[in-house]
């Protein structure tokens, strides 16, 4: 697969692509007033400025100069990263589920980095 040199190009037109489908949606299973729209604009304006435009942009660019299997990583990791923060920050408690899919998530990476240490070692002869 080619690898684009617009990070900046294609975030534009996925948030142009999502914002029309949310649209979509609003209005085909809600009922928007304005009084709801200026109480969830804060949230709205963070949501999609800070977490949406600007993160997800820089974890864009980021991507370029990362190796596939690390950008797997880091992705793969980011729900275990949020429950710890939750966890930390807003005192949220993980049911038992929730630790059981963070196991899983953390013993799905272990898995990935260490497979190909652990099939190199038993091609190494012995000396």
């Amino acid at each position: 697969m080619a690898r684009s040199k617009s990070p900046l190009q294609i975030s534009c037109l996925q948030y142009g692509a999502v914002t029309m489908a949310a649209l979509c949606g609003v209005f085909a299973f809600e009922s928007p007033t304005l009084s709801g729209l200026q109480d969830a604009l804060p949230a709205l304006l963070y949501a999609g400025i800070a977490s949406g435009g600007i993160a997800y942009t820089l974890q864009m660019v980021a991507q370029q100069y990362a190796p596939p299997s690390d950008t797997a990583v880091i992705l793969s990791s980011e729900s275990v990263f949020a429950a710890i923060g939750g966890y930390i920050l807003l005192n949220e408690r993980i049911s038992a589920t929730g630790m059981a899919g963070c196991a899983l998530i953390i013993a799905a990476i272990l898995m990935v980095e260490l497979a190909p240490l652990i099939r190199r070692r038993k091609f190494i002869p012995q000396v």
